[in-house]
């Protein structure tokens, strides 16, 4: 029969076991990575050493060492961040795009003003490709932001020279509409800020749309490109979101079109440049049909009736996605 100190000797040594098992499971559930993991093993031989001991008030000193050491660790341990693989592949893909937006724009003849402008959008496509090849979302987006006002002052002085060359005074702002304001070529929206970054994106692209495109504003063809074609870009974007952040997405272009309605999102403005565009006669179709949707149902008032005026499913036929065809007719309850 065992003696009350074989007792003793036979529960600390048990705790041990169960200190030691406790903090592998812990190592393996926070995804450590391996090497992190020597100086938890360090600790753990040291305590498993005493415990072959046959002095239990040895062993428990051990066991409290022990459990302030690994406390400590952990606490010091920096655990790096999952990365959001279907995020991160949102994020790249408007970078990228926004990358090729940029080649009409740099390829069109300019003075010296809009040349120094060129070689800021030079400087930024090259930190956004490096930043591409990484894992960090919000570097990502936030470099694709400032490309786009780094983009957008190339726009500018394009359509300064423009307005130079035809002799006509500078636009007046006040036609920019009522959630936004200009500083500096760059436009800052008063919308909320949403939870998934890519989000921030496309509504930033569709209010710096609704600025550029302004009907008095000068542009020429290859500022009138560039606006077209992030437009498409970001509307192809958008149809690629899943569950809210497409639902949100979709609800925000609509409102900023109802804003401009008379405006970059006239009738009379909105198909500008279209046949200079880079798209095939599908593409070109579908960016038609789709804007027409929009436009016509951007009144969240009348859009259960308005949207009776609209084929929605001749305008989706340039979607070979079943599921991003599916998306907008759910959206719009058909």
């Amino acid at each position: 029969m065992a003696t009350n100190q074989e007792k003793k000797l036979a529960t600390a040594r048990a705790k041990v076991e169960a200190l030691v098992a406790e903090m592998h499971t812990k190592l393996t559930d926070d995804d450590v990575s391996e090497e992190s993991f020597a100086p938890f093993i360090q600790e753990a031989t040291i305590l498993q050493d005493v415990a072959l001991t046959e002095v239990t008030a040895d062993i428990n000193t051990a066991i409290t060492t022990f459990t302030t050491a690994i406390d400590k660790l952990f606490s010091e341990l920096t655990v790096e961040p999952t990365v959001d693989t279907v995020e991160l592949e949102r994020v790249r893909a408007l970078a990228l795009e926004a990358i090729k937006s940029a080649d009409i724009v740099m390829d069109a003849p300019t003075s010296s003003t809009s040349d120094v402008a060129k070689d800021t959008v030079t400087t930024s496509i090259n930190t956004l490709t490096t930043l591409i090849a990484g894992d960090d979302i919000n570097a990502i987006v936030t470099s694709t932001e400032a490309f786009y006002v780094k983009l957008n002052s190339v726009v500018t002085a394009l359509q300064a020279e423009a307005e130079q060359a035809s002799d006509v005074a500078s636009p007046v702002e006040s036609e920019s509409g009522p959630v936004t304001e200009v500083i500096e070529g760059t436009v800052i929206s008063n919308r909320p800020k949403h939870e998934v970054p890519a989000v921030n994106v496309l509504v930033d692209i569709f209010e710096r749309y609704a600025h550029d495109m302004l009907p008095s504003r000068i542009q020429t063809t290859d500022t009138i490109i560039v606006s077209q074609t992030a437009l498409y870009n970001a509307i192809v974007q958008t149809l690629k979101l899943d569950g809210p952040a497409f639902t949100d997405t979709l609800n925000t272009l609509l409102s900023i079109i109802e804003e401009n309605k008379k405006l970059a999102f006239s009738p009379y403005t909105l198909y500008r440049g279209f046949e200079h565009l880079k798209l095939n006669r599908d593409q070109r179709r579908f960016f038609e049909r789709i804007l027409n949707l929009f436009t016509t149902t951007s009144n969240p008032v009348t859009r259960n009736t308005t949207i009776k005026q609209v084929d929605v499913a001749a305008t989706l036929e340039g979607i070979r996605d079943e599921q991003m065809s599916q998306k907008v007719i759910s959206f719009y309850g058909q």
